[in-house]
């Protein structure tokens, strides 16, 4: 499934990475290894149909922040 990682490093560079997965749950877990690596506090991650959509483009399927984690959209 075409998941979508947006999220913004040192409040500076937005940045649209593809996820996989085969469903929600284990794109937000790879979403979260990503998060956790490059120090990341809050995201988005998207779903969308065609691959390669620009920023911004998909249905946000969930929200992560620092001291929430992931929540449903």
């Amino acid at each position: 499934m075409p998941f979508y990682l947006e999220y913004t490093v040192n409040q500076t560079a937005g940045i649209r990475s593809a996820v996989h997965g085969a469903d929600i749950e284990e794109a937000l877990a790879a979403a979260s290894d990503v998060l956790t690596a490059a120090g990341c506090s809050t995201a988005l991650l998207r779903f969308c149909p065609d691959a390669g959509p620009t920023a911004g483009e998909g249905d946000v399927v969930a929200v992560h922040t620092q001291t929430g984690g992931w929540e449903p959209a």
